[in-house]
């Protein structure tokens, strides 16, 4: 009798976690619609956090911070990346979340590192300039909405490619405005930040027009026509950056 009502007690615990596991992963389970990509373009905003309510790192502590919710919401791009994500765009966000992590390693992991230092020194300058910082990621979103009515060919690799390597030097200019604490090697600080992020996924996609020749230097990018069709932009060009490199 003692053993039976034991087995039965094991029973229910062994059907307890079955049953607490599933609903765990039911509930990392995501639904993959037009509502989670929003979702996904706010993740990608936050993490790289101009223009958005969250600011840099402004110390030690406020780093420790930062980067547990970096962690937090990589772990969510990652879910995204692994269910929602097929071929070529899974690909490019496998690459774009594997230089996110290195980059969050690099800062989070080594705190008193150099790196992490420069980070911290720089916050001043990126959170003064974060409305300033994003009107360049606007310009840029509007290329990669513009590029994707162009056929494919040089035009659309010009847009987006060269498009991309023209944000920071919208940066540097937006960056002037703020002077009395953006000095050079802070501004190349932020710049760098948001490179490491990027730039893989795009000399990967881009070829000739990549960073790792000047042949974006040689060409001038035509300003963006912007649709007379009334619409909200993305917070962020990451969705339509992947579109764009899916389908180059």
């Amino acid at each position: 009798m003692y053993r039976s009502s034991m087995s039965i007690s094991i029973n229910l615990i062994i059907l307890v976690v079955i049953i607490t596991l599933s609903a765990t992963i039911d509930a990392q389970k995501l639904k993959c619609n037009s509502k989670t990509e929003k979702e996904m373009d706010q993740i990608v905003a936050r993490i790289m956090t101009f223009g958005t309510d969250r600011p840099f790192p402004a110390d030690k502590a406020k780093l420790k911070e930062y980067c547990k919710e970096q962690v937090r919401l990589v772990g969510k791009l990652e879910s995204y990346k692994t269910q929602c994500l097929k071929n070529q765009a899974k690909s490019i966000v496998s690459v774009i979340i594997y230089s996110i992590k290195q980059v969050t390693s690099t800062y989070c992991k080594r705190p008193n590192s150099k790196r992490s230092s420069e980070l911290v020194d720089s916050a001043v300058c990126a959170n003064a300039a974060t409305n300033d910082y994003n009107k360049c990621s606007i310009e840029y979103i509007e290329r990669l909405l513009y590029a994707k009515t162009l056929p494919h060919g040089k035009d659309r690799l010009i847009q987006s490619c060269c498009g991309y390597f023209a944000i920071y030097n919208c940066v540097r200019t937006q960056a002037a405005k703020h002077s009395n604490v953006c000095t050079a090697e802070r501004i190349d600080a932020n710049i760098n930040y948001i490179r490491t992020f990027f730039d893989n996924a795009i000399n990967a996609a881009c070829g000739e027009y990549s960073g790792d020749n000047d042949k974006c230097d040689k060409v001038t990018i035509p300003p963006a026509k912007k649709s007379s069709k009334k619409h909200s932009l993305p917070a962020s060009f990451f969705n339509p950056l992947v579109n764009l490199l899916s389908n180059i």
